[in-house]
């Protein structure tokens, strides 16, 4: 096989990654458009049922999004038509923050990732606390961001770190104990509004600035291999 040969061989292997990426692009489009919207009112409904905080986080499953809409329709600085509109604009952001931190992540690597997670940390500062419609949008928007960094450079990061012929094995734990800890912490988070907001901004932030640790001894450890 002359050089030739091999250069469209590699060109045709690339033009079908790009074709499969934009099919599998398209069909999560549809699939998020009923579970991202089912999300941006769920919220919304539930504090018309009179549930719980931790009911919310208990059948919602970082703090999901549900509860920070809870929290908006109560204080009632938001229309309630808009709430879901919050969701749609927080999507946003989250979608241009997974390009960015995505690219980033090349440059810089895992550093990429504790910026973003330090970012974030303070959203719950803004979003509960607050007592204006306009911080508390700044607190959302923090919060699209930290979603889209993860997104975006977890995988990548896990890919990274793990071998590669055990890379499938390596994201399929990644994902099952992502899962299974968002659960207990949007569980734990839902309790905590019911019981005492303080202490639940004060456990969202510590939680995620101790992560700033653990990654940072990822780098370490990456750098010692």
């Amino acid at each position: 096989m002359n050089e030739n040969d091999k250069k469209e061989k590699t060109l045709k292997a690339a033009r079908g990654a790009l074709d499969f990426i934009f099919l599998m692009g398209i069909v999560s489009l549809f699939s998020d458009m009923t579970h991202e919207g089912g999300r941006s009112v769920l919220g919304e409904y539930l504090n018309l049922t009179g549930a719980s905080a931790a009911t919310i986080g208990f059948v919602s499953g970082f703090v999901d999004f549900t509860l920070i809409t809870l929290h908006c329709a109560k204080v009632n600085l938001f229309e309630e038509s808009s709430l879901s509109l919050l969701y749609a604009a927080t999507m946003a952001i989250d979608a241009f923050a997974a390009l960015f931190f995505g690219w980033l992540f090349d440059k810089i690597g895992l550093w990429a990732l504790m910026l973003s997670t330090l970012i974030s940390s303070v959203f719950s500062i803004f979003v509960f606390k607050s007592d204006t419609a306009l911080l508390i949008l700044i607190g959302i928007l923090i919060w699209g961001i930290g979603m889209g960094a993860q997104e975006s450079i977890m995988k990548a990061a896990v890919s990274r770190i793990v071998n590669k012929n055990m890379r499938s094995t390596g994201i399929g734990i990644f994902e099952t104990g992502f899962g299974i800890f968002w659960f207990l912490g949007s569980w734990a988070m839902g309790a905590l509004y019911d019981r005492n907001i303080n202490l639940l901004v004060l456990v969202s932030v510590s939680i995620q600035l101790l992560a700033l640790v653990f990654y940072y001894l990822a780098i370490k450890n990456e750098k010692n291999e």
